[in-house]
């Protein structure tokens, strides 16, 4: 049905839909998408681990089997019936399976109980549920029964084989015999197996988790305190209010002991800034009907100096930027490739949202490669970035981040950085007041 629509959108809606297609899944997947790659490693690993645990018991298991065995074989040769020589067995099996069992299916119930109240949230699908349920139980039954007629009753069969009492002094590790000797083999075998995908997997996340806290965002991010600030949509609505204020902060802050220089931006490294699309005048980066996606960061003029940031190409911005002035914007590398694949991108045009009749804007710089949003994330980090001039866009709806070089620890000029704020408007909140270093090992943190 979905494929038929899509048919008929795309013949009728021609300049809309051609080349685009619908895809049809399930809710769930759709909600798992995004940290599907987790899901498959986090699955690999409870597998070795569960399969190591069967084997694990496997080799107890047959050992017991097998001791019972050179018991029974030494009873059967004294003439005892195979009644009385299954009975001890299978009565002791029994009591120790039951125990083990019931103290198992404890241990489960109680684990799950404990991870439904992290894993769960109020945010999950009403259907979905985490609960000790009757499969569970009957699983666990099955197994305890399998294992205790195997410890009870393949014994006796073993005893009354007369291979079995050829090889009765063997003496392989573990077995009666060369078949039982192999079989204890396999199983160790697959235990290593498994152990070494554990092994595996533990390193790629320590790997991962270590890179993660070491990231090189691009920048240089020693002693530089970070803000975020909204501005009142109804008291700054114009951008020259807006700019005002930016930049009046600035200097009055610049002013306190310690702090070197103040740069603003809509988005520092780590965090994700809006998004907007792009295309180049000559060479058409859609794909499927779709235009490329960037990043858009409106910046101070001093921005890349505070960061320690040295442009690959082109200039910085200046005060001649303004609303009234040629509309320019600054692009990270991977734009610039992408915009003029041939040479230089500098001078250049392209469009900006041009599915919203969006303006013309000229390259003027091309800058190098920052991460913005997390190290390790399921969506693209390291994007295609467009920074522009805050005295030509700063959106109302957008807040600003506040970057302070400091020459002293940036934790000791917050209250100075609050104060500043306070006297030039009271009605101004700043929030989320930290070091840049900080700032970055929370955003790794949550991985």
């Amino acid at each position: 049905e979905f494929k038929r629509l899509a048919a008929e959108l795309e013949r009728d809606h021609t300049k809309i839909y051609m080349g685009k297609s619908i895809k049809v899944e399930s809710a769930t997947r759709v909600r798992a998408t995004p940290v599907m790659l987790m899901i498959q490693v986090m699955t690999v690993v409870a597998i070795s681990v569960l399969l190591m645990s069967c084997f694990s018991v496997s080799s107890l298991v047959i050992v017991r089997m097998l001791s019972n065995a050179k018991e029974a074989a030494i009873k059967n040769a004294l003439g005892i019936s195979a009644k009385k020589i299954m009975l001890l067995p299978l009565v002791e099996s029994f009591f120790l399976y039951a125990f083990a069992g019931a103290l198992g299916l404890l241990f489960c119930a109680l684990a799950i109980e404990y991870a439904t109240g992290f894993v769960m949230s109020e945010w999950d699908p009403f259907w979905w549920r985490l609960s000790f349920n009757r499969p569970i139980i009957i699983a666990g039954l099955l197994f305890l029964f399998f294992a205790w007629t195997i410890t009870g009753i393949v014994p006796v069969v073993m005893a009354t084989s007369k291979r079995f009492h050829r090889q009765l002094n063997s003496g392989k590790k573990g077995g009666a015999s060369n078949q039982a000797g192999k079989l204890m083999n396999s199983v160790v075998a697959l235990q290593v197996a498994c152990t070494f995908v554990l092994m595996l997997f533990t390193g790629v996340a320590f790997s991962s988790f270590y890179n993660v806290l070491n990231t090189d965002y691009g920048f240089n991010s020693d002693n530089l305190l970070t803000s975020y600030i909204k501005l009142p949509p109804s008291k700054y609505a114009e951008l020259t209010d807006r700019v005002n204020f930016y930049e009046k902060l600035g200097q009055e802050f610049s002013r306190v002991s310690g702090v070197q220089a103040v740069t603003f931006a809509t988005a520092i490294p780590g965090s994700f800034g809006y998004l907007s699309t792009v295309n180049s005048t000559e060479i058409d980066l859609t794909k499927s009907g779709e235009y490329l996606q960037t990043t858009e960061i409106p910046i101070a003029n001093n921005h890349f100096d505070i960061l320690g940031v040295q442009l690959l190409e082109g200039r910085r911005f200046t005060d001649a930027d303004t609303e009234s002035s040629e509309l320019v914007v600054i692009v990270s590398a991977q734009l610039a490739k992408k915009l003029s694949p041939g040479g230089s991108a500098i001078g250049k045009k392209m469009y900006l949202n041009p599915d919203k009749n969006g303006p013309l804007l000229t390259i003027v710089g091309v800058a190098p490669d920052l991460i913005y949003g997390p190290p390790v994330s399921f969506f693209e980090s390291r994007m295609e970035t467009i920074y522009r001039p805050m005295k030509q866009i700063m959106p109302v709806w957008a807040g600003m981040y506040v970057i302070a070089k400091t020459e002293i620890n940036p934790y000791q000029l917050i209250d100075s950085l609050l104060k500043t704020a306070r006297n030039i408007d009271a009605e101004v909140a700043i929030e989320e007041s930290h070091s840049m270093e900080n700032a970055l090992g929370e955003n790794a943190n949550r991985f």
